[in-house]
């Protein structure tokens, strides 16, 4: 199967300038920033979550009045 002439003249056209080389410098970057990013979040997944659940316990004390003795 032959593919149609417009994508073969578009995929000629883009493999043969330079916006192909710019294409792919954009989407290897774009990798790696996903990668950072991707490693940020499971750095700081526990501590951020135990914080977040140290003060959501001690919000929660302070917002249940039966919990103060008052």
């Amino acid at each position: 199967m032959r593919l149609p002439a417009f994508v073969r003249r578009a995929a000629r056209r883009f493999l043969g300038g330079e916006s192909g080389a710019t294409t792919a410098e954009y989407a290897v970057l774009a990798a790696a920033l996903m990668l950072v990013c991707a490693a940020a979040v499971a750095a700081f997944k526990a501590p951020a979550g135990s914080a977040i659940e140290a003060s959501g316990t001690s919000v929660g004390t302070y917002a249940d009045p039966g919990a103060t003795g008052s």
